[in-house]
């Protein structure tokens, strides 16, 4: 009971804490309007109706953060007031819209904005202030003046809606997406390399260490390479492809150390310091004795443990029991009289030494470093559908020339190097005979005319194919 009412009193002062702010953010919006429109165009009717627009929302928005009972409603509050306060735009100067605009974009830029959002929606809409100020500030260009200044106040409004969108998507993104999944996979890569090293260790469970720090290390190369900043949609993916990771570091841990074991790499290592002989120990012998190893070592703490139990029977006068569980019929033997335990099993402790175990953890977290290479093959398999692959058309816009004119008569359109005869090389070339008509003299063409300056440059021609026009924005 006590617990509940606690957790109520957190909810409302945190509901409280939030109406403060959203509060701040009104009075900062309104003084914000008034002093960017204190210094003219009222006497404007697009300004004044604006003004008068403005102020009534503000006036409502102020009604709903008094009545508002849950944070989700706040952030629909907060969200209007930055629309209300980048309606300022309208009322600032020429020198303050382009000191605005680019104050607006270098500060996206710090945060983190991703590249591709900046070149595709800020930087045209930073390109589009200046042109529209430089039309607006043209010396005789009073009639388009006023139109000028509009479509910048305009694209100036549009650049605070983006900032104002990006100030509250941030906050939300870090809070929200990045900052638990970083400590999700911050502490499960920390959980897995400790769980490494104590199986590998203290338990012997070589197997489940080597597994334990594959998984370690596929979530920290998940951690450095996560995207500080990224768009809804690429989130959303971000997420999907995390956990598809994990997955996929897990099998790059198993491919690559049965790659080792099968002995496919032949690499040495010294993995006795004490050794003076210098010999190498091939990495599949140090993988098999190190697996072996792990077992064997159960076997014998359960050798040792049978030991224990049949020695406290012996002691006690009650016959043991077979391996099935059964009495064998063997009498009791005598009481003080202790049954000669059988020998313990030799332990290779030696097989797989310390230096050797840390080797193989090593190659687990490297390949559960490579996760990302295994992820991007895979997905080149599932992507390859047989088509041939499309050109690349993101830099340069192929505009199409379009069929072919038709001929008069009914023939295909010949260049005109395809038309003169065949002439051996040194023979003279051949003059029509007497009556008949002597063919028209071929275009020199954009080579020829290059190289010979006295050639004057020919224009197409109506009839013929128009030449392929420029690539926009080469």
């Amino acid at each position: 009971m006590f617990s509940r009412k606690s957790r109520e009193q957190k909810a409302r002062n945190f509901l409280e804490h939030r109406k403060r702010g959203a509060e701040a953010a009104l009075a900062e919006a309104r003084l914000a309007i008034d002093l960017d429109w204190s210094n003219g165009g009222n006497d404007d009717t697009f300004i004044r109706k604006l003004k008068e627009t403005v102020d009534g929302s503000l006036n409502a928005l102020k009604t709903e953060i008094e009545g508002a009972t849950a944070p989700e409603q706040l952030d629909s509050i907060q969200g209007r007031i930055a629309q209300c306060s980048s309606k300022r735009a309208y009322g600032l100067d020429a020198p303050r819209i382009q000191t605005e605009a680019d104050a607006c974009i270098r500060e996206m830029r710090t945060w983190g904005v991703p590249q591709r959002y900046f070149d595709e929606h800020l930087r045209p809409l930073q390109e589009a202030v200046r042109v529209a100020l430089t039309e607006a500030c043209r010396p005789g260009n009073a009639a388009g003046c006023s139109a000028s200044m509009r479509r910048a106040q305009s694209t100036l409004d549009a650049i605070f809606d983006e900032y104002a969108y990006w100030d509250s998507y941030t906050e939300r993104y870090v809070h929200r997406s990045l900052t638990p999944m970083v400590r999700a996979l911050g502490v499960a890569g920390l959980l897995s390399l400790v769980a490494a090293l104590v199986s590998g260790f203290v338990l012997h469970q070589h197997l489940v260490a080597v597994f334990s720090a594959g998984f370690g290390g596929t979530c920290v190369s998940i951690l450095l390479k996560q995207e500080p900043l990224a768009v809804y949609g690429d989130s959303i993916k971000a997420l999907i492809w995390s956990v598809g990771r994990l997955l996929t570091g897990v099998l790059a841990t198993v491919i690559g150390m049965g790659l080792l074991a099968s002995g496919l790499i032949s690499v040495g290592f010294t993995v006795n310091p004490t050794d003076s002989s210098g010999s190498l120990v091939p990495i599949h012998v140090i993988l098999g004795a190190c697996l072996e190893s792990g077992s064997d070592k159960a076997n014998v703490a359960s050798v040792a443990a049978t030991s224990r139990s049949d020695a406290a029977t012996a002691d006690a006068g009650v016959a043991p029991l077979d391996a099935d569980g059964s009495d064998a019929g063997a009498p009791a033997p005598t009481a003080g009289v202790l049954r000669q335990a059988p020998a313990p099993l030799p332990c290779p402790r030696r097989a797989c030494s310390n230096t050797a175990l840390l080797l193989l953890l090593g190659f687990a977290i490297l390949f559960g470093f490579s996760e990302r290479v295994f992820a991007r093959i895979l997905a080149q398999f599932e992507d390859r559908d047989g088509s041939a692959p499309q050109p690349n058309t993101s830099s340069t816009t192929i505009i199409s020339r379009g069929p072919e004119p038709p001929v008069p008569g009914g023939g295909a359109l010949v260049p005109a190097d395809e038309q003169k005869p065949d002439v051996p090389a040194g023979q003279p070339t051949p003059t029509p005979a007497p009556g008949q008509p002597t063919a028209a003299p071929s275009q020199p063409t954009a080579a020829s005319a290059a190289s010979d300056p006295t050639v004057p440059a020919q224009p197409p021609s109506s009839g013929g194919t128009p030449p392929p026009s420029k690539p926009f924005g080469t």
